[in-house]
């Protein structure tokens, strides 16, 4: 049960969307989690609290598996916080809450703009390209990032090579064909109308270059991924369209968790730019911490954008940037000069980091692309493109764990993400982390988790020395390059060679030298770069 509720959290939770300070009610809905093998027609014909509420219908279901769905009622014949607070008291309902609309938040490849793209060199992207671009995992994973927002251009030409497609669906053949319950849901779901016909949206379209424009086709720009696969999800500008995006990538990386990664998709991120300033996720909007942590449970991080004000969320409230889920990653917005942008929100408890966004150049529609996008709306999707291109960091430990132990590796990403920043003055006190996104930096805890030690070229520890059947080595290394290991014996002559990856390798290399001889044996490591000689002996 409470794997549904926090799945309602993540839905709602990493926008880049923003409610005004009295966020629009939409007249006569509200969003409702029964409890399971409840029925809401049945439940509200035979509820007794509810018979004054005249006109109650439901509308429809939101989530079969969480049993979520919209219900209308009649505002002239009922008084709405009674009738919520009569939802609320029922045994039979886990959570019930308001459905409300939303607003939008904020306004060295071969790429031809890509030297205007100065956020990407602040968070040290170039550098942690030199070990992966993005696009899958050391097993083969393809990986996803979410982008749900207002819409996108689908044919753009910087991101045509990038969009996810549901290869369950058969396109435009007016069919279920994977049995999610969307029809020709080919290039994700666009949710007033559950097609995936979407409108070519300003926003929408800027979002997702940031977090994926291809990368190195001489054309443009390149996202924080060089390669990786954005699922749009579009029109999601109501409560009731966030839960069910929401739901829709749960569901997807539900079944490819589930499957091997024969089905499904695997997302590890939902950029979602949406919010309501000054909400208070624990007594109003209490769908929103529920879903983020059912994301979580799969594996999937949401990325939120905290307010285009200059306020501290902690103190006044802003949804979905403090709402206390483990898997809801929120950002403030950051200049070139590594200041907070005066209308972008803070808080010590709440926002977890800074990341660019005033000024960035990204994709546009009309295969275009805009110079001046800012807000929050545009700090967020960095931190969305850089959870994709850890993921593709090149290590099959990492990559079995994102499959096996999805929560607890969407937890570590979030870990890496706070723990490498830049620290910065101007967010001290005022985030969790009191710096910047820096991919490189992340990526490098991410590579000491996994094992490898780093530090000046050499060897740690050779033991046992002497040995007559095994050696043991421990090696530092400075850097992400290979590798070789070689050992000679006394009158030089090479006797074993092999290969260290300078990647997520573990810490320790077990040799078998029981058909070596008697004697003295040089050991060197090496790249064109560097090397560094030990001696062992065998006896």
């Amino acid at each position: 049960m409470k794997k549904h509720l926090l799945l309602w959290l993540c839905l709602l939770g990493g926008a880049s969307f923003l409610f005004a300070q009295s966020p629009e009610r939409i007249s006569g809905q509200v969003l409702v989690q029964f409890a399971p093998d409840v029925r809401p027609d049945q439940w509200i014909q035979s509820s007794n609290s509810l018979r004054t509420a005249k006109g109650s219908q439901h509308l429809r279901q939101l989530h079969a598996g969480a049993n979520m769905h919209l219900l209308a009622f009649d505002e002239t014949n009922v008084d709405p916080d009674r009738y919520l607070a009569q939802l609320r008291a029922s045994p039979l309902v886990l959570h019930a809450q308001f459905n409300h609309l939303l607003e939008y938040r904020g306004l060295n490849p071969d790429d031809n703009r890509y030297d205007e793209q100065w956020a990407l060199r602040k968070i040290e992207a170039p550098d942690a390209w030199e070990v992966t671009t993005g696009g899958r995992t050391s097993n083969g994973d393809t990986i996803v990032v979410a982008v749900m927002d207002g819409g996108c251009q689908l044919d753009h030409e910087d991101l045509v090579d990038n969009l996810w497609r549901n290869h369950g669906e058969i396109p435009d053949d007016e069919v279920d064909n994977d049995g999610n319950g969307y029809t020709d849901d080919y290039f994700g779901l666009r949710l007033t109308d559950r097609t995936d016909d979407h409108f070519p949206h300003n926003h929408g379209t800027r979002v997702a270059g940031i977090v994926g424009a291809t990368g190195d086709n001489g054309i443009g720009i390149t996202g924080v991924n060089w390669e990786v696969k954005l699922m749009i999800l579009s029109e999601v500008r109501s409560e009731d369209q966030v839960v069910e995006a929401m739901m829709y990538t749960h569901d997807m990386r539900k079944l490819y968790n589930e499957t091997n990664g024969a089905e499904g998709a695997f997302v590890v991120a939902a950029n979602y730019s949406l919010g309501i300033d000054q909400g208070d996720c624990v007594n109003t909007f209490t769908m929103w911490n529920p879903t983020l942590d059912m994301l979580g449970s799969v594996g999937i991080l949401v990325i939120g954008a905290t307010a285009d004000q200059n306020w501290d969320v902690d103190e006044l409230g802003d949804i979905p940037t403090t709402c206390t889920s483990d898997f809801m990653v929120a950002v403030t917005n950051t200049d070139q000069m590594d200041n907070k942008v005066i209308s972008a929100a803070y808080g010590p408890k709440s926002v977890d980091l800074g990341a660019p966004g005033n000024g960035t150049i990204t994709t546009s529609p009309g295969d275009a692309y805009w110079e001046e996008f800012g807000g929050t709306s545009a700090a967020a999707p960095h931190v969305a493109g850089a959870i994709g291109l850890l993921y593709s960091y090149p290590c099959e430990g990492l990559a079995r764990d994102a499959i096996n132990r999805p929560q607890e590796t969407a937890l570590l990403m979030k870990e890496v993400l706070i723990a490498g920043v830049d620290p910065t003055p101007a967010l001290n006190g005022r985030t969790v982390s009191g710096g910047r996104l820096n991919v490189l930096q992340s990526m490098a805890l991410l590579e000491a988790h996994y094992g490898q030690e780093r530090g000046p070229l050499g060897f740690v520890r050779t033991s046992p020395n002497p040995t007559s059947n095994e050696l043991t080595i421990s090696v530092s290394l400075p850097d992400f390059t290979d590798y070789e290991l070689k050992i000679y014996d006394s009158d030089g002559r090479r006797v074993l060679i092999d290969q260290i990856p300078g990647r997520c390798t573990a810490p320790l290399i077990t040799l078998d030298v029981s058909g070596l001889v008697s004697g003295v044996y040089s050991i060197v490591i090496e790249n064109p770069d560097n090397f560094e000689t030990a001696k062992f002996v065998v006896h």
